[in-house]
């Protein structure tokens, strides 16, 4: 079914793939994409951050390790005729070489416990016990991966101790500013811009 345009884009949602959420929404809201830029939407599900991003980037990467999200992601650049845009099936930086000039990241970032039931949906917000499993494998490889000045989007949680990840990317490099920030009843959500100075 097609949803009411959101941020200039339309989405179909699609069976086993993450429909955009107040988290995702919030990240929008803070995206600034310049004209001509690559970037690589991370975790891309149904390919709501990349469209976005498309409608200025040169050239948007999405990548996903559920093929469903790929497919899904498919489907709504050919919806709303996006010809940068290209798919790639990835476990974050697994299989991708090069670096690029932003990257935007709605991770997974919810703790959850073991035992607790696992599907394709649930890898976009599943985050291990601390919540911080996938956080912390993408901080551990990111500054490979984006040009001198770029620019990451990466939404963080109160749950999964945003401050955390903060601390790390300064301690490569970057500079961190919150762009925007919004409080639920259990959490806090919180856009982190980080420019990479090194």
């Amino acid at each position: 079914m097609n949803k009411t345009p959101l941020y200039g884009v339309r989405i179909k949602s699609c069976e086993g793939v993450y429909s955009p959420a107040e988290d995702s929404f919030l990240l929008a809201e803070a995206l600034d994409v310049g004209s001509g830029v690559s970037v690589l939407d991370m975790g891309c599900g149904s390919g709501f951050l990349g469209l976005v991003a498309a409608k200025t980037a040169g050239r948007v990467l999405s990548v996903d390790v559920n093929q469903s999200a790929l497919e899904c992601t498919e489907q709504n650049a050919c919806l709303n005729g996006s010809t940068n845009l290209e798919v790639r099936r990835s476990d974050l930086f697994s299989n991708i070489a090069g670096s690029f000039d932003f990257i935007l990241f709605n991770p997974p970032y919810l703790p959850t416990e073991e035992g607790e039931p696992r599907d394709a949906v649930s890898l976009a917000w599943d985050g291990g016990q601390s919540g911080r499993d996938v956080i912390d494998r993408f901080l551990a490889d990111v500054s490979e991966h984006i040009n001198l000045g770029g620019r990451i989007y990466m939404l963080g949680s109160s749950l999964s101790d945003y401050e955390k990840t903060i601390s790390v990317l300064e301690s490569y490099g970057f500079q961190i500013s919150l762009v925007a920030r919004r409080k639920l009843d259990f959490e806090e959500l919180v856009v982190m811009l980080a420019v990479y100075d090194f």
